[in-house]
């Protein structure tokens, strides 16, 4: 099996990634001033709970 990398800010390539990304910065990043990184997780968690169970390997 061999990895192989997508071109970064591709919709064509990874349509799903980057449509949830859209939709947080969307409905949380841009509605917010944060104050702080925790601030912006607890913020995104209780928006996207999903967000909050997916981890990147």
């Amino acid at each position: 099996m061999k990895q192989e990398f997508i071109t970064p800010h591709c919709p064509q390539q990874n349509r799903l990634a980057e449509r949830v990304i859209r939709t947080l910065k969307e409905q949380c990043v841009h509605r917010h001033r944060f104050e702080s990184i925790q601030h912006a997780r607890r913020v995104t968690h209780e928006n996207f709970p999903i967000h909050a169970t997916l981890h990147r390997p």
